[in-house]
């Protein structure tokens, strides 16, 4: 079982912080900050790699975090202003917005990972390298992330069906071979990338 880091520290708002989608080609990078009960426990929320693969898994998963959180807040920052910021500062972005989005007096950040740009300088933060097979906050807040950017990718896949050749309802953005037949075919959309599409098409030689 993942540990309760406010249970450790004798905290009571601790908020875990990750990411999902930042090597995708496609959709945006979507971030969580995930506020804990201090004993609240549960060995359902594991990394969410090892459960994104069942979305019967990962739907029970999200709504037994949804239903025992103090608070969740979750936020984007769409592939257009990746393109315009660059993936770091589009993405310190979203971690911002995603904390501000709290109500809560917060005690500590966990953040998954070995970076991290605070917007704040009071408020104390521990960066944990594989973090989210480590605490059950971040655990959380990579699954909550995870749910709502697929959720996204499946919806756009079928409210733009003239971009149906990506496959964005399987690969949800990433490297596939339908991603990169798409990529081939029909060049890029508002959806993707472009620092990576260009890098991907650098690396194979593809002139546009």
């Amino acid at each position: 079982m993942l540990k309760n880091y406010a249970r450790e520290k004798n905290l009571k708002h601790v908020a875990g912080v990750d990411e999902v989608g930042w090597g995708a080609f496609a959709g945006p990078i979507v971030t969580a900050a995930v506020i804990l009960p201090a004993d609240f426990e549960s060995e359902l929320i594991v990394d969410s790699k090892l459960i994104c693969k069942s979305k019967k898994k990962m739907q029970t998963v999200y709504d037994l975090i949804m239903e025992n959180a103090i608070e969740v807040s979750c936020t984007a920052v769409q592939a257009v202003q990746v393109n315009e910021l660059g993936p770091q500062p589009a993405l310190d972005l979203c971690i911002k917005n995603s904390i501000e989005g709290l109500t809560k007096e917060l005690d500590w950040l966990l953040m998954d990972g070995n970076r991290y740009n605070p917007h704040r300088t009071d408020l104390p933060y521990t960066l944990v390298a594989k973090g989210d097979n480590t605490y059950l906050s971040i655990a959380a807040a990579a699954i909550v992330a995870k749910y709502r950017r697929d959720e996204y990718m499946v919806k756009v896949h079928n409210l733009k069906p003239e971009f149906s050749h990506y496959g964005f309802d399987t690969s949800k953005g990433y490297g596939s071979p339908k991603m990169y037949a798409g990529l081939m075919e029909h060049g890029r959309t508002q959806y993707h990338r472009k620092k990576y599409v260009d890098s991907w098409q650098s690396k194979k030689g593809i002139i546009v």
